[in-house]
C-alpha cells in the first residue's frame, strides 16, 4: 500500500479518478496503490498555496492527506473520504505515531488526533500559539517546535506532546530560526546569546536617547 503527491496532472484515463472537494483553482494530485496492488488517483484542493503532505498507515488501509493547508482522511481500499477538514485553521505539519496509531495533526494554534477512521480530539494549549510543527516521535511522545511570543521573541521552542495522556511540555532549550515558509534551522546558544546582545544594544540606544 502506497501513497504519493504526482508533480505532474495524470494522462485521462491511465488511472481511476476521483475528485474529492468543490472547488479546484489549485489541485493537489495523488497516486494511491491499495493491497490489491490496485492504482488509483485522487485530486484535492488546495485552498491555499502553502503545505502538502502525504502519510498513509498501511496497517490499517488510510492515508492523510494534506493539500494546500487542508487535510483529508482517506480509505485507501475503498476510496472513500473519512473525514475532511475545514480549511481554517491552515494547517501546517502532520505525522504518523505508532504505539497508539495517530495521525497527528499541527494547526496554526491547536492539534487535531485521528484514529485510522476519525478525528477523536482536538487539544488547544493553555497559551497564545502562532504555528505547531510535529518532527517526529519519541518513545510515547511525539516532539516538535512552536511559536509563542510568550516563551520567545523571534524564535520557536521545542516541545513534546504526550500521546497517552495529551499533556503538552515546552523545551526552552531547543530553539529553531524559521528561514522561509517550512524552512527552519536550530540556533545555538551562542547564537541566542549574541541575538540577545544585540536587541540590548538596540533597546540601550533607543532608552539613551
Amino acid at each position: 500500500m502506497s501513497a504519493e503527491i504526482l508533480n505532474q496532472t495524470p494522462i485521462s484515463g491511465n488511472f481511476p479518478e476521483i475528485h474529492f472537494g468543490q472547488t479546484f483553482n489549485s489541485r493537489l494530485w495523488v497516486k494511491f496503490t491499495d493491497n490489491n496492488f490496485q492504482d488509483w488517483v485522487g485530486c484535492f484542493p488546495r485552498p491555499y498555496q502553502t503545505f502538502d503532505k502525504v502519510l498513509t498507515d498501511n496497517a490499517n488501509e488510510t492515508a492523510f492527506i494534506v493539500a494546500g493547508g487542508q487535510g483529508s482522511l482517506i480509505d485507501i481500499s475503498t476510496r472513500k473520504l473519512l473525514h475532511e477538514m475545514d480549511d481554517i485553521p491552515v494547517l501546517e505539519s502532520v505525522i504518523h505515531t505508532t504505539s497508539p496509531e495517530y495521525f497527528l495533526v499541527g494547526a496554526c494554534y491547536c492539534i487535531y488526533i485521528f484514529d485510522n477512521r476519525k478525528l477523536i480530539k482536538r487539544y488547544d494549549p493553555d497559551f497564545t500559539v502562532d504555528g505547531i510543527y510535529f518532527t517526529g516521535q519519541k518513545d510515547q511522545k511525539a516532539i516538535g517546535h512552536l511559536y509563542s511570543y510568550q516563551f520567545q521573541e523571534d524564535l520557536n521552542v521545542g516541545f513534546s506532546f504526550d500521546l497517552v495522556t495529551n499533556e503538552m511540555t515546552i523545551d526552552k532549550n531547543v530553539k529553531i530560526r524559521q528561514l522561509g515558509p517550512f524552512e527552519f534551522v536550530t540556533v545555538t546558544e551562542k547564537e541566542v546569546k549574541e541575538n540577545e546582545s544585540f536587541f540590548t544594544k538596540i533597546l540601550r540606544q533607543l532608552t539613551d536617547r
